[in-house]
């Protein structure tokens, strides 16, 4: 339905821009993307509604259409009025504080610096979090595109398409830019990598140059090892050799950060699983 693609739409966005944190409920943000996020979930919020009425408008012939469907069976107790059915389907968010509070530092210096201890500890497992989970994605795109270049038993080739090439990959590697914790670390620069190889490749060369092929899944493959040996994230499905027979951030209240990232909690009602 119209109001299912909205929701699914922005929680798509909200975990697309945002990273977990260690709190429930709580993701955060980076700071250059501030203004732009409330702009966007503000626009989400008015589409929700705006179809959210529609849908209520239409709310009685629905059931009556029901009722006369099931017969028998139609229970009117499963079927709440309007206005009920209106409130499953809204969504709000605000952006809590987790630093200590400033008045704390001249009433306890020494608990307002434990205070900041505990924040930086939350935001370090958040920002491991993070990067840990972008390797994992990286790591399934490798995987994938390695399975794709290799031949099936028969020794016949894949179907290879352009978006197995380009469309996943370019997808993540602005996905990765826009969240990334670190730059200059290991993923940074297997991302890096992988951008400059993938991003010269064309698919209509791979499906009809074998050697191609077998270099590329190559380089493919020497990427996934480096993740799991930098990183400790193995690919979920086996990266094999080709067979001859077959074809948060650091970030304290203490302390400048090189990517801030904004916490925001979360509250979505009937947008939430």
């Amino acid at each position: 339905s119209a109001l299912t693609e909205v929701r699914n739409a922005l929680r798509k966005y909200w975990y697309e821009e945002t990273v977990p944190y260690v709190e429930k409920g709580v993701r955060l943000l980076n700071q250059s993307d501030f203004d732009a996020f409330k702009i966007a979930m503000q626009g989400y919020k008015q589409d929700l509604h705006w179809k959210r009425e529609t849908f209520a408008d239409h709310w009685n012939e629905i059931v009556a259409e029901a009722k006369q469907r099931l017969g028998q069976l139609f229970k009117g107790i499963e079927y709440p009025g309007p206005n009920e059915i209106a409130s499953y389907f809204d969504v709000d968010w605000d952006f809590p504080e987790v630093n200590p509070p400033s008045y704390l530092m001249n009433l306890d210096p020494a608990e307002y610096q434990r205070q900041c201890d505990i924040v930086a500890a939350k935001f370090e497992t958040a920002a491991a979090m993070a990067h840990k989970g972008m390797a994992a994605e990286f790591q399934d795109l490798l995987t994938g595109l390695h399975d794709r270049l290799l031949p099936n038993a028969d020794g016949s080739k894949k179907i290879f398409r352009d978006s197995t090439v380009r469309d996943n990959f370019m997808d993540f590697f602005t996905k990765f830019q826009k969240l990334k914790i670190k730059d200059g670390d290991e993923l940074d620069s297997l991302v890096q990598e992988a951008t400059t190889l993938i991003g010269g490749l064309d698919a209509s060369d791979l499906r009809h140059n074998d050697d191609m092929r077998e270099q590329v899944a190559a380089q493919i493959k020497n990427i996934s090892q480096a993740i799991t040996d930098a990183i400790g994230v193995e690919p979920r499905r086996k990266i094999v050799k080709k067979q001859k027979s077959v074809a948060a951030a650091e970030d304290t209240c203490c302390k400048e950060v090189e990517n801030p990232l904004v916490p925001i909690g979360e509250e979505l009602v009937a947008a939430t699983s």
